[in-house]
């Protein structure tokens, strides 16, 4: 028997004569038997959960009443209290009026002032000036062979008396326009307090005092009286009775650009 060689494996074959027999079946092994897997002890069932705890009702807090209704308005008590205001932006707007005009009225008198000081200066210079000249006039006519030198001289000294002497007076007379004028007031007026008041002062809130001079009969009106002292111009004035602002009986009217109306006081 020879010996061939297989890829597989090796195998006799069988020689020349001999009937070859089919390969034995391969046999089949008998599967082993897989042991059976005991399964784990169930768990126990979980507990039962606690009965759960009823929330607690929160009560609400009461509601609260509903305001109460505004009371309505008084139509009347409001118009009042606009005019009010209304009369009260007025008499300030025409105390910063006045205030500026006596400002500007203190200014231009400082200026006048000043002028009619510097004429006189003037004058007093000139009156000295002159002086000297009647010096030397005296002189020269006690001296001079011709008299017509002097008479020359006197001359032109009256010539400069007048010029110093017109100067003079019209510095006394814008010192003059400046100077207060007295004036004596007697009214006639319903009331108990009475001051006067204007734009000479700004308004100021004491003003000048009135007092009775002859009371009245009943509820008829009285005789106030006083004095004020000013400087020639045209004022504004009001009087203020018992707290309540007046017009001046028997002066003459204005209306201001605040559409206040007041009493014209002309002092000249």
């Amino acid at each position: 028997m020879t010996l061939a060689l297989h890829t597989v494996g090796w195998r006799p074959i069988p020689s020349a004569g001999r009937r070859a027999r089919a390969p034995a079946a391969a046999a089949i092994p008998t599967p082993t038997p897989t042991p059976a897997t005991t399964s784990p002890p169930a768990l126990p069932p979980p507990p039962p959960l606690p009965p759960a705890r009823p929330t607690p009702t929160t009560s609400s807090a009461p509601a609260l009443p509903p305001p109460p209704p505004l009371p309505p308005v008084d139509r009347r008590l409001y118009d009042q209290l606009v005019a009010s205001q209304a009369r009260s932006a007025g008499r300030l707007s025409a105390r910063t009026r006045a205030l500026a005009a006596a400002r500007e009225a203190a200014e231009a008198r400082g200026v006048a002032l000043a002028g009619a000081a510097g004429a006189l200066a003037d004058a007093v210079a000139d009156l000295r000036a002159c002086a000297e000249a009647a010096r030397n006039g005296a002189a020269v006519s006690a001296f001079a062979v011709s008299g017509a030198d002097g008479s020359a001289r006197l001359a032109a000294l009256a010539a400069r008396l007048e010029a110093a002497g017109a100067r003079v007076e019209a510095a006394a007379s814008r010192t003059r326009a400046l100077a207060p004028v007295p004036i004596s007031l007697t009214l006639e007026v319903v009331g108990t307090h009475v001051s006067l008041h204007g734009t000479w002062d700004a308004w100021a809130e004491g003003g000048t005092r009135l007092a009775p001079s002859d009371p009245g009969q009943g509820a008829g009106p009285s005789r106030f009286g006083g004095t004020l002292a000013l400087p020639p111009g045209r004022y504004e004035a009001k009087l203020r009775v018992d707290g309540r602002w007046r017009l001046v009986p028997g002066w003459e009217t204005v209306t201001d650009g605040g559409g206040v109306e007041n009493s014209v006081l002309l002092v000249e």
